[in-house]
């Protein structure tokens, strides 16, 4: 191997070593994430369980929000920054909001037919927005945090 060849390999093994090690960004980013703890519930629209909703938390001090999405049994966990690894601690606006499926027609192609028409929202308009949906929660660091959320379509 040559002078130039031995310098370039050389080069390369050291750029490489110095992005492999531990305490890479990952590492250093989820150090620097604020705790979260599990939050559980279930949704109901006028008292029948809700699936397929979306379920947002929105902190009133605005750090990072919480979503979930609701199963067959109207159940939901929320998710920060991994899996259904809860919410942080604090008072928060909550919002539910549950949309029609669009299933395009067979032999749909994005590039040349028509778009689809907007999926339809299908639960009260009022708990899509935050400033309207009369939903408010406080997730605990101690206890636990499991919430009832009861929608009504008046």
């Amino acid at each position: 191997m040559s002078v130039r060849g031995l310098a370039l390999y050389c080069f390369v093994s050291v750029s490489l070593l110095a992005g492999c090690g531990g305490g890479g960004s990952k590492d250093k980013w989820e150090k620097q994430r604020p705790p979260v703890y599990p939050v559980t519930g279930v949704v109901t629209l006028d008292g029948e369980k809700l699936e397929g909703a979306i379920v947002t938390f929105r902190p009133k001090n605005g750090t990072d929000a919480a979503t979930g999405k609701t199963d067959h049994e109207g159940r939901f966990r929320l998710t920060t920054f991994d899996s259904n690894d809860g919410a942080t601690a604090g008072d928060f606006v909550v919002t539910v909001t549950q949309y029609e499926e669009v299933i395009p027609p067979e032999g749909y192609n994005s590039d040349t037919s028509p778009p689809l028409p907007a999926p339809k929202l299908l639960t009260p308009p009022k708990y899509a927005d935050f400033s309207k949906s009369g939903l408010a929660y406080s997730v605990s660091d101690k206890g636990k945090n499991e919430f009832e959320i009861a929608l009504q379509k008046k």
